[in-house]
């Protein structure tokens, strides 16, 4: 896991296209242990929202992973996956990207064009 440094963030797009310079892709939490795993190493990080590898880009309501394009767990979102926080995600003014947040818990849905930091993954 690598996290990114740079104080400004970066755009949702910018990552994406930046994942491909670096050969990885945004960090994702297909199990509970990728979830905890990031809890823990974010516990004490001053910086409040990341961004995920998870998106709706291409269909509103579809999620797909940035590592491989799955879906999620047949978008049953709030029933199978629980890492969203309570009413997420809600689209609120056409929100397609997800953020890992420690202020709402874990995820939200929100908009791409905010800037945040980002925990890339590499294969090695």
């Amino acid at each position: 896991m690598s996290m990114n440094q740079d104080l400004t963030g970066k755009l949702y797009f910018e990552v994406k296209v930046l994942r491909l310079v670096l050969g990885g892709y945004l960090y994702t939490m297909k199990v509970p242990e990728k979830v905890y795993i990031l809890m823990d190493a974010l516990k004490y990080n001053a910086i409040n929202d990341f961004w995920v590898g998870l998106d709706d880009i291409l269909e509103e309501g579809v999620y797909r992973w940035a590592d491989d394009d799955s879906l999620l767990i047949d978008n049953a979102v709030n029933s199978s996956w629980p890492w969203f926080a309570i009413n997420q995600p809600d689209n609120l003014g056409n929100e397609d990207c997800i953020e890992y947040s420690k202020s709402i818990y874990p995820v939200n849905d929100i908009s791409c064009s905010l800037l945040f930091r980002f925990i890339c993954e590499l294969e090695l």
